[in-house]
């Protein structure tokens, strides 16, 4: 399984509406944007969506590679137009979950890339903890 860092610009598209409308069952057609890439995403890969340095979602890819059609320019969530979309070419990802932002480090702007190592949070030092119950630690943590 590949795990993709997906950048979403907070300009072009509506993550708080998506978030308050979020269900188990949301999917989102991501676009290709304008990048080449040697990899293409498969079913089951995971995704790590990442706003401003973030990872703020996870979500898994439901079909193989890139489809051709206008449900990325149909999404009801895009703000305006972005000239990434022009391709038409997109995946399906159910979004898993919301998660307590994480720091990650990347670099370039293409909206895809693959990630070669595991995203890992550093832990909470002892004065952080106090007061903090499981529910507050969720992560995006990869689900193995």
């Amino acid at each position: 399984m590949t795990v993709w860092r997906v950048l979403i610009n907070p300009k072009l598209w509506n993550l708080a509406k998506f978030r308050d409308e979020w269900t188990p069952s949301s999917r989102i057609a991501q676009a290709k944007g304008k990048c080449k890439m040697a990899r293409t995403p498969k079913k089951g890969d995971l995704v790590k969506f990442v706003v401003k340095g973030f990872v703020i979602m996870t979500g898994l890819i439901e079909t193989d590679g890139f489809r051709f059609g206008d449900e990325v320019a149909l999404d009801e969530y895009n703000i305006g137009l972005a000239p990434h979309r022009e391709s038409n070419a997109y995946t399906w990802i159910k979004a898993i979950r919301f998660c307590e932002p994480e720091a990650i480090e990347w670099h370039g702007q293409s909206t895809w890339c693959w990630l070669k190592r595991r995203l890992v949070r550093a832990p909470l030092k002892k004065e952080e903890a106090v007061g903090r119950t499981p529910a507050d630690e969720e992560v995006c943590e990869d689900p193995r």
